[in-house]
C-alpha cells in the first residue's frame, strides 16, 4: 500500500512539473477554483447555519499572458432555529455562469495578473415559519441578477 502511495505522489508531481513549464503560454490551460464550508450551532442546538460555497473555474490563453474562460458559482446555504413558540427555517441557493478574463503581467515567475468576470446570477430563497397550531406555506422567492467581479492578484510559479 505505501509503494503505490509512493508511485502516485511521484506521478503527481511528474504531471504537474510538466503543466507548469508553460504556465501563461499562449494555447495553454487555466483550471482552479475556491470552495469553502462554514457550519455553526449556538443556543442548545436551537440555532444552526450551514454554508456551502464552490466557484470552479477554466480558462484557455487565447494568447501570450491572457486566458478567456468560465466560472460557475455556486452557493448553498441554510439556517435554522427554535424556541418554545415556532420553528424558523430559511434556505438559499446560488448558481451562476461568468465569463472570466484574467491577464498577467511581469516576464519573471512571479507575476502580477487582473482578473474580471461578468455573468447572471440566479438567487432562489425559501423562508418557512410554523408555529404550534399553524403550518403557513413557504415564503420562495427567485431572482437573476447580473454578476461582476473584478480584482488584482499575486502568483509565483515554481
Amino acid at each position: 500500500m505505501k509503494k503505490i502511495k509512493v508511485f502516485l505522489f511521484i506521478f503527481l508531481c511528474s504531471i504537474c512539473a510538466h503543466w507548469s513549464l508553460a504556465q501563461t503560454e499562449k494555447k495553454g490551460w487555466l483550471i482552479g477554483g475556491t470552495g469553502s464550508l462554514q457550519a455553526s450551532k449556538s443556543g442548545g442546538f436551537r440555532d444552526n447555519y450551514l454554508s456551502i460555497n464552490l466557484r470552479p473555474q477554466v480558462g484557455y490563453f487565447v494568447a501570450k499572458n491572457l486566458a478567456l474562460g468560465v466560472a460557475l458559482p455556486l452557493n448553498l446555504s441554510g439556517f435554522w432555529s427554535s424556541d418554545s413558540r415556532r420553528d424558523y427555517y430559511n434556505n438559499s441557493q446560488n448558481v451562476g455562469a461568468n465569463l472570466i478574463g484574467r491577464y498577467y503581467f511581469l516576464p519573471n515567475k512571479t507575476k502580477l495578473f487582473l482578473h474580471g468576470e461578468v455573468g447572471f446570477l440566479y438567487s432562489r430563497i425559501r423562508n418557512e415559519v410554523y408555529g404550534v397550531t399553524n403550518t403557513p406555506s413557504p415564503l420562495i422567492r427567485s431572482k437573476t441578477t447580473p454578476s461582476y467581479r473584478f480584482g488584482a492578484g499575486i502568483v509565483h510559479f515554481i
